[in-house]
């Protein structure tokens, strides 16, 4: 049994398959649509995409009930002696809360094991590629305190970039209020943003869906001006195509030690809209550094 286990929510967007690989535990948002309640990531909406892209509403999204967590919780407690939860800021979303109040029920429930709460600085893949590299970190047998440590040092090292075919959904969802008065500058244009903690800022925009790729790849090599090995995660939304073009050349131009693809899940893509791609990535300090050592890759 391992010291730390590690829960994220799913904003992160890790697919079954990720969160299985790296053993993180995911608690689901909740997606209201069409007059039903779904759990994120968990029940089946089939063609989701199109379904938004006909609806007269737009979905709403509601953060993970404290219980959601505390079922989480104890599946990590099955394999670890603590637990350390990775959300969404408190500026975005209620979703920080809601763990940390079900701190307060496992207290009652799960009394022999220790659970932590800490905000990711990043969201979506930023937030799944920060539960990633906490869950390496934690195979190396860190404790509980020094996992919060490692996560919080993570911050200016994460980076993450999207660009989106439209501000039209993130501005109904009111969780970004700069997203509003974007909308109308450059009407047409693809933005490319940025999050760190609880503020998301516009760093550029381009005409076609192409240079907004482009412009994103110069920005990681701004961030990367060395070339060192990078982990990355590039994310979709019902853009497959684009997004492995993305990765196949993101591969080409940085050394990758690990090169992972995830889609939105629902809640995430009714905020953001279909169209989107982006990418987190974190530089790996010591060339030779591979995703099967983490005590290289953390440090």
């Amino acid at each position: 049994m391992q010291k730390v286990a590690i829960v994220t929510d799913s904003t992160a967007c890790l697919s079954p398959e990720l969160a299985a690989r790296y053993g993180i535990e995911i608690a689901p948002t909740e997606l209201a649509f069409e007059g039903k309640v779904y759990r994120d990531g968990i029940d089946p909406l089939g063609d989701f995409y199109d379904l938004l892209r006909k609806a007269k509403r737009t979905p709403t999204t509601s953060a993970p009930s404290p219980g959601r967590f505390l079922e989480a919780y104890a599946r990590a407690a099955t394999r670890a002696e603590s637990v350390l939860c990775i959300t969404l800021p408190a500026e975005l979303s209620s979703t920080h809360n809601a763990s940390k109040q079900a701190i307060l029920l496992a207290q009652e429930e799960m009394s022999r094991v220790r659970i932590m709460s800490v905000a990711a600085p990043a969201v979506a893949s930023g937030q799944g590629l920060v539960a990633i590299e906490a869950s390496l970190a934690a195979k190396e047998g860190r404790t509980l305190e020094e996992m919060v440590a490692y996560v919080e040092s993570l911050a200016p090292k994460v980076h993450f970039f999207a660009t989106l075919d439209t501000l039209e959904y993130l501005a109904k969802g009111g969780h970004v209020p700069k997203a509003a008065a974007w909308l109308g500058d450059r009407i047409g244009f693809k933005p490319i943003l940025t999050a760190y903690y609880g503020r998301v800022d516009r760093l550029s925009q381009s005409r076609t869906k192409k240079n907004a790729i482009s412009k994103m790849l110069r920005l990681m090599g701004e961030r990367n001006p060395e070339k060192l090995p990078i982990r990355a995660l590039v994310m979709h939304a019902d853009a497959l195509t684009e997004a492995e073009d993305f990765a196949a050349e993101i591969k080409r131009r940085f050394p990758c030690e690990e090169m992972l693809m995830t889609q939105f899940t629902p809640v995430m893509a009714a905020h953001s809209g279909p169209g989107v791609v982006g990418v987190a990535f974190r530089c790996l300090e010591r060339a030779g550094a591979t995703a099967g050592s983490p005590a290289l890759a953390a440090r």
